[in-house]
């Protein structure tokens, strides 16, 4: 980014760095293809991932401590994926799959009294959001994957 980006006027700066986070180039290594819309829910997941860790506060978005926002809060914005597709273009059902598909789980979903909310699981650099609300208490042991229990055991 560079240092011009970084102003803090209250619409001029607010925009040019909402753009420049919202609209990244590709990430190398890609395998071509767009077919059946999967690059479409990838550039999703990838806004999703800046916008919901990032830019929440920036973009006036309401966000709980525990990092939740209303997925028809998001669909409201009017920023553009890297596939030049604008948030707005999106469903809640493509929001859905972006979640499913992400294979490092980054995101999680909550209804709650009817409507439909979404948070990034980590990696926050907005402050409305505390470290202590994305943590779940582990109650039994059943709850601890092997692979957990394992690295914890080899740190003595």
């Amino acid at each position: 980014m560079n240092p011009s980006s970084s102003s803090t006027s209250s619409s001029g700066g607010y925009h040019s760095r909402a753009a420049a986070f919202a609209s990244p180039q590709p990430r190398g290594g890609g395998g071509g293809g767009g077919r059946d819309g999967s690059d479409r829910i990838d550039a999703l997941g990838r806004l999703l991932t800046r916008v919901l860790r990032h830019m929440a506060a920036e973009l006036r978005i309401d966000m709980r401590t525990d990092g939740y926002v209303r997925v028809r809060d998001l669909l409201k914005l009017n920023l553009q994926t890297f596939a030049k597709a604008p948030l707005k273009s999106h469903t809640v059902d493509e929001i859905r799959e972006a979640v499913r598909q992400d294979n490092k789980q980054r995101f999680s979903l909550l209804e709650e009294d009817g409507e439909l909310l979404i948070r990034a699981n980590q990696g926050h650099t907005v402050t409305t959001v505390t470290s202590e609300s994305l943590l779940k208490p582990i109650l039994s042991p059943d709850e601890v994957s092997e692979k957990t229990l394992t690295r914890f055991c080899n740190l003595g």
